[in-house]
């Protein structure tokens, strides 16, 4: 455990150090979407990629890891013949990028718990789908790094939705 404590040091750190370019929220999302379509028909999910252009200044690569997290736990947690919404819109001077499932949901006492550090809402079977409860708040450090916003909603037994907001321009 103390290996992974300085690992997240490790890794947060890094993520204070932004390389910023001008990049379409929207094409990144299609492309790594795209990647995980086997995965998800794998399981048989539906998985719908909505958005228009939305330009924005931020790390590329960091920007990447948040989608890619937050689409991953969304299979992760989906059962079959499930459904994944991505949409991607502009909202006034934010980007908002939101990933909805039809999975689980989240218990209302551990909605406010899913950020924190090693958290996760059921150990056992989170560590058999190979999680440590770091993912999201990795996510959480990234999106702030850049100025922005994460919020979760959920309800238990329909589904969670991440919304994250950006700044347009930094």
């Amino acid at each position: 455990m103390i290996g992974d404590i300085d690992r997240i040091n490790e890794l947060e750190s890094q993520y204070n150090r932004l390389q910023l370019t001008r990049f379409d929220l929207a094409a990144l999302t299609r492309r790594i979407a795209a990647g995980f379509e086997a995965l998800a028909n794998e399981k048989a999910l539906k998985l719908i990629v909505e958005g228009e252009t939305v330009p924005i200044q931020a790390d590329e690569d960091k920007i990447s890891q948040v989608v890619t997290n937050l689409l991953v736990n969304a299979i992760k947690f989906t059962p079959a013949d499930g459904t994944i919404r991505i949409q991607v819109l502009r909202e006034q001077d934010k980007a908002v990028f939101r990933i909805q499932d039809t999975g689980e949901g989240i218990s209302p006492d551990d909605l406010g718990k899913v950020f924190e550090r090693f958290f996760m809402t059921d150990p056992s079977r989170s560590r058999k789908l190979g999680g440590k409860g770091i993912g999201l708040s990795i996510v959480k450090s990234l999106v702030q790094a850049h100025g922005g916003e994460i919020t979760v909603d959920s309800v238990l037994g329909k589904g969670t939705t991440f919304t994250v907001h950006l700044p347009v321009k930094r």
